[in-house]
């Protein structure tokens, strides 16, 4: 999948810490992730057509697989345009090295993803039961994506980042819509502006707490 537009990361993940999975951490994932499907198909209004393939990785797997989409995404002339633009313009100091950041700032961050490629949910196992029961509804919605759009060739046929950008938030919107709406069955809070204050203030909150997030540049 293409995963890599200048530094706008288009891999459909969630953004959130967590630590090495065991194997009973796997089968309650797995088991999660069972239960969760109906759940996501009462949100989307969609069903699946089969059951996402699902498996789950260590902090170090994620690193590699992450490592492996930016150096075919990302090559050396992306880098340095990327890095170049960014100096000139005063969004990065003249020291930083683009690529490192970006690795060490998306292997902080991710504990789960949906990767077209395999057609796999892939997990990490967190901390709290309830934020994986989150992830995965996200993710899981990236996968009822996929069984109706191409999502990993419409990603590739963006020419522009720009258009990279509005697919990516078209399909991270909708997930973000329906996790939400599994996570709070019956209830119509996307349509209250409280809810949504709290909501960014959660994720301000969360994000402050990942120490490469908050002590890199705001580009």
């Amino acid at each position: 999948m293409k995963l890599w537009s200048v530094a706008i990361p288009a891999v459909l993940i969630a953004a959130c810490r967590g630590s090495a999975p065991g194997k009973t951490d796997a089968g309650e994932l797995a088991a999660t992730v069972d239960t969760l499907r109906g759940l996501v198909e009462t949100a989307v209004g969609l069903k699946f057509d089969h059951p996402p393939k699902f498996a789950v990785r260590t902090r170090d797997e994620v690193k590699v697989f992450l490592k492996g989409k930016m150096d075919a995404e990302f090559p050396p002339e992306k880098v340095e345009g990327a890095e170049a633009t960014y100096k000139l313009l005063g969004l990065i100091p003249d020291t930083l090295s683009l690529k490192t950041l970006l690795l060490a700032l998306y292997s902080e961050q991710v504990a789960g993803y949906y990767d077209p490629e395999t057609k796999t949910l892939y997990a990490v196992r967190t901390d709290h039961k309830d934020q994986d029961r989150l992830i995965l509804a996200h993710e899981l919605v990236h996968a009822l994506q996929d069984q109706r759009l191409p999502l990993d060739s419409l990603l590739h046929r963006a020419t522009t980042s720009d258009r990279q950008a509005a697919m990516q938030a078209v399909f991270e919107g909708h997930a973000t819509i329906a996790m939400i709406g599994v996570m709070t069955p019956g209830l119509d809070v996307v349509k209250n502006g409280a809810f949504w204050q709290s909501y960014r203030d959660q994720v301000k909150s969360s994000q402050t707490s990942m120490k490469v997030f908050a002590s890199a540049p705001l580009i």
